[in-house]
């Protein structure tokens, strides 16, 4: 079993998607990096995220690559238990859905795909980040 943290630090920024359903952005200089690597290994995934508001609330936003093969299993569990919160409150569970693209392509010319969520911006809100804690197997 394998345990993993990221916490990451993301201004919100407005933006004017307002469709129901999973959407496409093109990366720009608000969305951050972050990557999965597993016990000291290279990185087995490296993304691109942003969170977003408009007028039904805040979108999540990214796109990543798998670069080691041999851990794309374990590294989909953990897209998939992550969590994005704002000042330790969870507005999204799942990321898997964020857009996948080659090992050998550019994450800062792709395209993002965004998802809705349900929850409207806090005021004042410090902090926006991705937990992947958790036990995972490989």
């Amino acid at each position: 079993m394998r345990k993993f943290v990221l916490a990451a630090l993301v201004a919100l920024s407005g933006a004017g998607a307002a469709v129901a359903g999973d959407f496409i952005v093109p990366v720009d200089k608000d969305f951050i990096d972050g990557d999965i690597t597993w016990d000291s290994q290279e990185r087995a995934y490296e993304f691109k995220w942003a969170v977003r508001e408009n007028k039904s609330g805040l979108y999540v936003c990214g796109v990543g690559k798998f670069t080691d093969a041999g851990l794309k299993g374990i590294s989909m569990q953990a897209l998939r238990k992550a969590k994005v919160s704002i000042d330790g409150t969870p507005i999204l569970k799942d990321i898997a859905f964020f857009n996948k693209i080659k090992k050998g392509e550019d994450l800062n010319a792709a395209k993002a795909t965004c998802r809705q969520t349900a929850v409207k911006s806090p005021k004042n809100a410090k902090q926006v980040s991705i937990d992947f804690t958790g036990r995972y197997r490989d």
